[in-house]
């Protein structure tokens, strides 16, 4: 409370000094060609992913046979992918043409863990995913997939992200980074030490992406070894049973 309250101080000093519109002018008129290029990446990104995420979950709910486990988990995947189109991209792409966070310290804590949470679903959906097939592949017997296990695993799933964005939605708040305007400011956790914040990134990185990179490559190059397994042991079964060919068999050709 104090940073901010001593950040506010400072804010009124630089309005008696500095001209404040004509920063603001003189940057909003410089329109670059890059930027108006990266308006249409992120128009058709929004409008593709919104589309193509709705289609798979409409999919899902009229198809009574798509409803299974894994396309349950499918869906869960669509509706983490959709939340972060419709709630960051927007933002992301005025703060990418404009430079600074105009949305308030409120919206700054709620984009943050939202991301965080939407990208921690995404994740865990992909991982259970693949346990999910290598269960139904390596131990066909010992797996009962059904709705309510997919259900379980998803409230599972979103109740461990929302734990993962508490810190990020706590740490978080808008401050400014240029010393000559009160418009220029970023969302950033301030509330850490830069060393705790480090830590809290890297542990995030191995926790959220090395370890579930491992899992999910694991998984699968083991399902790969299976499949792989037992093809060859159907090629075996299937040339002992036609067995060796006899003489008066059409097809046997003696040279």
């Amino acid at each position: 409370m104090d940073e901010v309250f001593n950040n506010e101080t400072s804010y009124i000093a630089w309005n008696s000094s500095v001209d404040l519109h004509s920063d603001c002018t003189q940057d909003a008129s410089e329109n670059k060609p890059e930027e108006w290029a990266l308006v249409v990446v992120y128009v058709i990104t929004f409008l593709v992913g919104v589309l193509g995420n709705i289609l798979v979950c409409f999919a899902v709910y009229r198809n009574k046979d798509l409803q299974t486990h894994t396309n349950i988990l499918i869906v869960n995947l669509a509706v983490a992918d959709l939340t972060v189109i419709v709630v960051l991209l927007p933002s992301a792409l005025i703060v990418d043409v404009t430079d600074t966070w105009l949305f308030g310290g409120a919206m700054c804590k709620i984009s943050i863990a939202i991301g965080t949470m939407c990208i921690t679903v995404s994740i865990l959906t992909l991982c259970a995913i693949s346990i999910e097939r290598w269960y139904a592949i390596c131990q066909p017997f010992g797996f009962n997939s059904n709705i309510q296990r997919a259900r379980i695993t998803i409230a599972a799933i979103w109740a461990v992200s929302i734990c993962v964005a508490l810190p990020e939605f706590l740490a978080f708040t808008v401050i400014p980074y240029r010393p000559d305007t009160i418009f220029r400011t970023i969302c950033y956790p301030a509330l850490w030490e830069q060393k705790t914040m480090m830590i809290f990134q890297i542990c995030q990185l191995v926790s959220l992406y090395f370890l579930p990179l491992v899992l999910i490559a694991c998984v699968y190059t083991h399902i790969s070894v299976t499949n792989f397994g037992r093809s060859s042991a159907r090629r075996s079964l299937f040339v002992a049973a036609a067995g060796k060919p006899e003489l008066g068999d059409p097809w046997f050709v003696t040279k």
